[in-house]
């Protein structure tokens, strides 16, 4: 996924969350939205496993990639060089830049400028067969995780998701996996329900996720599964309080 699409979906949720943003409508309830967020998409190779890794808070957002060689091939293998191809899709067209991966593990790349990074190629400092590995960000399916916080008035909380995405089902990410953790800010405050917001692409319309919370004053919910209809991160929680 390039950084334009990464930039577009995060700010289309942000614009979301806005609408209904930090106001408590009854004593007893709060709406919450993300105050930050690290969104990582994995491509994984045989002998590196690179991460594309999207980091925002309410100061912003940040862009990076991160080579990690694997732990089976760290003996024999190290980072040579990094050959990145770009596109700003203006006039001047594809252009290339190459990094020094300084014969280490690991390496990290920063985007350059604004321009989408179309092709990565690892040059392998080794005495082995395979000397390079490249990997497009346009493949047809890869990894995607995200980590979000949520911060109240009476209570925090922390949303970890899993998925793919998915260039031949609709070019969307299915979400599979997510893990839900709330907790008060301190005893008075009871959970009674939690409702979880999300954007069905679909139908274009928000939907909702209801919980009870039965009065305790921490709440931990895993769902699994494929959801369909579930192609949006959950943006938004409302918690109503006894």
């Amino acid at each position: 996924m390039n950084i334009k699409k990464i930039l577009i979906i995060s700010l289309f949720l942000l614009i979301l969350a806005s609408v209904t943003i930090g106001t408590s409508h009854a004593a007893s309830s709060e709406k919450i939205s993300a105050s930050s967020c690290k969104i990582t998409e994995t491509f994984n190779k045989k002998i590196a496993s690179i991460y594309q890794v999207y980091t925002s808070n309410e100061n912003g957002g940040k862009l990076y990639y991160k080579i990690n060689i694997k732990k089976s091939f760290q003996n024999k293998y190290k980072i040579l060089s990094v050959k990145c191809r770009y596109d700003d899709y203006g006039t001047t067209g594809p252009f290339y830049k190459i990094y020094d991966g300084k014969n280490k593990n690991s390496l990290i790349i920063k985007p350059y400028n604004d321009s989408n990074l179309e092709l990565m190629t690892i040059n392998y400092q080794t005495k082995d067969k395979i000397k390079k590995e490249s990997s497009n960000f346009w493949e047809n399916r890869f990894k995607v995780l995200r980590v979000s916080k949520f911060v109240g008035k009476k209570a925090n909380l922390k949303l970890k998701e899993k998925g793919y995405y998915s260039e031949e089902k609709s070019k969307d990410t299915y979400i599979t996996y997510q893990k839900i953790n709330i907790k008060t800010i301190n005893k008075n405050y009871k959970i009674k329900t939690i409702k979880a917001v999300y954007y069905d692409s679909n139908n274009r319309v928000s939907k909702t996720l209801t919980f009870k919370g039965k009065g305790k004053t921490t709440f931990t919910k895993v769902i699994k599964g494929n959801f369909s209809d579930k192609k949006s991160f959950l943006y938004e929680f409302k918690i109503t309080y006894y």
